[in-house]
């Protein structure tokens, strides 16, 4: 089967993985927060999500005790809705992208982990090529390496750095002298943040 979405499909979908995949793991206050955040809330958000929050967990778990959920790798269901949700992430990140971007902006522009592949399910495939990703390389160890061409030190010293990680990287020096990293379909491995 092959479905062809638009930007606006894409952003509703990756929404309705996210909520279906917290409600999976009783997080139901977060997952209707998700779902629901561009709308007006009549009444206090925090007091009605607190209270169905606790009325949907006594029906559906009600092991659970209040400010207690589940975590990714519980529910085989939403574990594959949270690792498709990651890559349609991690696609629209690229999508966005298209100037270079600082190093203080790697944390707002690739806060996704990307998909976690823990179901054992393999993840769809994207067609449509990603957009590259340009990362100013600043540390000069990095830059000293590539120009001796000592690239193995040079990779070494990027994954030890806080760069995102992707499908395909490469460093490049632009037409000013500087140098970028050029990142296909990056994420963040968040465990070095």
């Amino acid at each position: 089967m092959k479905i062809e979405l638009n930007d606006e499909h894409v952003a509703v979908i990756k929404k309705a993985l996210e909520s279906f995949s917290r409600f999976r793991m009783g997080q139901f206050k977060y997952g209707i927060e998700e779902a629901m955040m561009d709308k007006e809330w009549k009444d206090n958000r925090h007091d009605v999500l607190e209270e169905t929050e606790k009325n949907l967990k006594d029906q559906f778990f009600p092991e659970l005790s209040s400010g207690s959920h589940y975590g990714i790798g519980r529910d085989k269901e939403g574990d594959i809705a949270y690792e498709i949700h990651g890559l349609l992430k991690s696609y629209q990140i690229c999508q966005q992208n298209v100037e270079p971007l600082e190093e203080d902006d790697l944390l707002r522009m690739y806060d996704s982990t990307g998909p976690l592949e823990i179901s054992g399910v393999k993840l769809p495939d994207i067609l449509e090529d990603y957009k590259y990703a340009y990362i100013k390389v600043q540390d000069s160890d990095i830059i000293e390496a590539f120009e001796a061409e000592d690239y193995k030190e040079m990779w070494e010293l990027i994954q030890e750095a806080n760069f995102p990680h992707s499908a395909k990287a490469k460093v490049i020096k632009d037409e000013d002298g500087k140098y970028m990293l050029k990142l296909q379909k990056p994420f963040y491995n968040k465990k070095k943040v």
